[in-house]
């Protein structure tokens, strides 16, 4: 159990850290590979066991070329999907903002979706 703790820790800290992140995912391959291989020899060892632990092997098996895709991911490619999220991260905060700032002001638009489709727009 404090091997499984201390790969939680390590994949958290690596979420957040650059420097160790390609290391958490391979771990993170590794580990639900191992899984999945115990499982299967308990498969055959001891027979087919309970649902519940079925759908557990089909999860592991699942997360082996999901977790494996990212760290395959070139470089650029990675810092390119994170600065698209970034950027309609703050694209949301902006209509948000621009909702709420001009809600209620007379004018020609008064629609705060129109409001905001005009900021946005003046802001890109």
């Amino acid at each position: 159990m404090g091997l499984y703790l201390a790969f939680a820790v390590f994949w958290l800290y690596s979420a957040f850290s650059n420097r160790h992140r390609s290391t958490a995912v391979l771990t993170c391959v590794v580990f639900a590979g191992g899984l999945v291989i115990g499982r299967c020899i308990g498969y055959f060892a001891d027979g087919q066991p309970k649902p519940l632990l079925m759908l557990y092997i089909f999860l592991e098996l699942s997360l082996i070329p999901i977790a494996y895709w990212p760290f395959k991911l070139p470089e650029d490619l990675a810092v390119t999907i994170q600065n698209i999220a970034r950027q309609t991260r703050e694209n949301a905060e902006l209509k948000c903002l621009a909702q709420e700032t001009f809600k209620g002001i007379p004018g020609r638009i008064s629609d705060p979706a129109q409001i905001t489709e005009v900021v946005v727009a003046t802001a890109l």
